[in-house]
């Protein structure tokens, strides 16, 4: 991998990995059964108090995360 081609967290990353010696190896997602399972999943269909239910968990977080509403609003 050319250092020229990476910048930002790829980088840092790699340079947090140089002390170890690691070896990758790349494994297609079929040969993984949990990643292929999920990524395959359909969500059930939402009645509306699984709806009710989310949507007010989504407010409770929404209420707690200590951003401000201008910020809140770029996200």
């Amino acid at each position: 991998m050319y250092a020229s081609l990476l910048d930002g967290r790829p980088l840092v990353t790699l340079a947090e990995l140089q002390p170890y010696d690691i070896t990758v190896q790349y494994v297609r997602g079929k040969d993984l059964p949990i990643a292929y399972t999920l990524s395959r999943l359909h969500p059930p269909h939402f009645d509306e108090e699984c709806s009710l239910e989310i949507e007010f968990h989504v407010h409770s977080v929404m209420k707690s995360i200590p951003v401000s509403d201008k910020k809140m609003g770029i996200i």
